[in-house]
């Protein structure tokens, strides 16, 4: 793949050339549209399809939504009590089944997983060992992780397991008390964040084995704390790090072949990284010291990072693009302005 970086508007003619081509643009803006009742949506999650997981918020509640393909038909998902709770769709299945989690004043945090029209809620099944159970990410068959509260101490372990009534496994943690998982790729290895019981670097990210096996921090020299939020079925993991107990986060890259490369953002700004494709292109959120924010995209393997808001066509006046949360196999990216407007941002127009 070329690392050849795209600057401006491409021709016509070159449209039709692929993704792998040419990962920084142009990218045409289609907005995403929720509830009515919505002050503003986040899309966490992206499939292979352009289906988007999110939650829509308001002036008292969010709920969690779920599109079909490529952005389009946005429905909530029928959660119970739904005037009473909270509720957030963060990882979707390439068949569209739906994970998340509702949090409830009564009773607590209650994960749950949809049917493949990303509209009928079923609870998490908790393992004997734990008291609930909540499920944050997914791969594209339907294997999923995030944690489990322990019953003796109510502490949170790192947690995998498939949709289905059967219960999730512990993945343990790195030597501390609680662990939590973000992402897990087709193998079931998973990434997320792990106390250490060491001072020096208290929370570290982590990475499995596939089937969860065998976690292990993701840093051989580790910072003071990092988190790792995504992971391809190539090895590419995304996520932030701190160098000391002062510094701001930084947005990183991960990969056996380069090992972890921290991204270089505009104005030496904080950022994270959220989301990570097969050849390594990243997107997240940098913030400068002035207080704004910006989306950005990588090239392939986590190089030049590219202002999203530069490279996209259709957005409206004065909309600016503060953080991208999701890329997917197509080129296509979930991302939220800094109104609370989100989009699927597409490599082709009417994103085909």
């Amino acid at each position: 793949m070329t690392k050849t970086l795209c600057a401006g508007l491409l021709p016509l003619t070159l449209l039709l050339s692929s993704y792998s081509a040419c990962a920084a643009g142009p990218y045409y803006a289609q907005a995403l549209q929720v509830r009515h009742d919505a002050r503003g949506f986040t899309p966490w999650a992206l499939n292979a399809n352009g289906q988007i997981a999110g939650a829509a918020w308001g002036a008292l509640r969010q709920r969690a939504m779920v599109s079909g393909a490529n952005g389009q038909d946005m429905l909530a998902v029928r959660t119970p009590l739904d005037g009473d709770h909270d509720a957030w769709a963060t990882g979707i299945t390439d068949s569209g089944r739906a994970v998340g989690w509702l949090r409830s004043l009564w009773s607590g945090d209650q994960g749950f997983y949809t049917d493949p029209k990303g509209r009928k809620w079923t609870p998490v099944l908790a393992p004997t060992w734990a008291t609930r159970a909540v499920f944050a990410g997914v791969n594209g068959n339907g294997l999923a992780t995030g944690y489990a509260s322990l019953k003796a101490s109510g502490q949170a372990h790192a947690i995998l397991g498939p949709l289905e009534q059967v219960a999730p496994i512990d993945l343990g943690t790195l030597g501390g008390s609680s662990s939590w998982g973000y992402a897990v790729d087709s193998s079931g290895r998973v990434v997320g964040e792990s106390d250490t019981g060491n001072s020096n670097s208290p929370r570290q990210a982590f990475i499995t084995g596939p089937g969860g096996a065998a976690m292990q921090a993701l840093e051989s020299t580790p910072s003071y704390r990092s988190a790792a939020r995504a992971i391809s079925d190539t090895g590419w993991v995304a996520g932030w790090r701190q160098a000391d107990a002062a510094a701001v986060s930084m947005a990183f890259v991960q990969h056996p072949s380069i090992g972890l490369r921290v991204l270089s953002l505009p104005n030496g700004g904080t950022g994270e990284a959220l989301g990570v494709d097969a050849q390594g292109h990243v997107v997240g959120w940098t913030r400068n010291a002035q207080g704004d924010w910006t989306a950005f995209v990588t090239e392939a393997e986590g190089g030049t990072v590219v202002d999203l808001n530069a490279v996209t066509v259709g957005l409206p006046r004065r909309s600016r693009l503060g953080w991208g949360f999701a890329i997917n196999a197509r080129g296509q990216i979930a991302a939220a302005d800094t109104d609370g407007k989100a989009y699927l941002l597409c490599p082709t127009p009417g994103c085909l």
